[in-house]
């Protein structure tokens, strides 16, 4: 009796990871056929934006930090009068 209840837990077990690959290939299929490629254009578009606005505020961080500098650099040879 003990032997019936492992082959049944077994082949449940093997049911399960079957079922569980199944579902996961077909979300995989989904995800890259449902994909329109007008939308796809726009996302590489709007993702392009971004990365040169990301560029365009570290140019502008980096002019800050050398007019920061160059004001501490006045201010201090002020001081030093």
């Amino acid at each position: 009796m003990h032997g019936f209840f492992s082959v049944i837990f077994a082949g449940a077990s093997v049911i399960g990871i079957i079922l569980v690959g199944l579902i996961v290939l077909i979300g995989i299929k989904i995800a890259k056929s449902g994909r329109d490629p007008e939308i796809l254009e726009r996302e590489r578009q709007d993702t392009q934006r971004i990365q040169e606005i990301h560029q365009g505020l570290a140019r502008l961080d980096d002019r800050v930090e050398a007019l920061e500098t160059l004001l501490l650099d006045l201010e201090k040879t002020r001081r030093d009068r």
